[in-house]
């Protein structure tokens, strides 16, 4: 199952960028939370409505022209439908949403009590460079393991 969502960057995320630039050091992708709240988010969002769970980031690895594939695995614990997904990185120590996902009306994914499931989403910087390309793509995909 693929679905396109359009990831948003926060401005909370913009800043931890800009500050980590200025520190030279890198800033992560460390975690990932996954919530079932249905609303339209903008750069403002600093964190998830409602959000059900948060899982480390297994792997990130570098695509090319800004595009990062990150990659982890959940374990539901309950049922329910995922609408929000962030991305959150550790900003020196504390936790800042980088980028989020959530539409007011489509579904990510299910996630079902016990089941393992992977997802492998890519998220990109390139919108908010400055250089001639287009908007970031992503296409979540996500396999489940039973």
């Amino acid at each position: 199952m693929k679905a396109a969502f359009e990831p948003i960057v926060t401005t909370a995320g913009l800043t931890a960028a800009a500050r980590a630039h200025v520190e030279d050091r890198a800033l992560r992708i460390t975690h990932v939370a996954i919530g079932d709240e249905a609303w339209v988010p903008d750069a403002t969002a600093t964190e998830l409505r409602n959000e059900r769970m948060r899982v480390p980031v297994e792997s990130r690895s570098l695509i090319g022209n800004g595009v990062w594939k990150v990659t982890t695995t959940i374990t539901g614990e309950a049922d329910f439908f995922a609408r929000e997904i962030g991305f959150f990185a550790d900003d020196d120590g504390t936790p800042v949403l980088l980028f989020v996902y959530a539409h007011d009306r489509k579904v990510f994914a299910g996630v079902t009590r016990g089941q393992e499931t992977e997802f492998e989403l890519q998220v990109s910087w390139r919108r908010y460079r400055k250089e001639p390309s287009s908007s970031p793509s992503s296409m979540p995909a996500r396999r489940s393991r039973t």
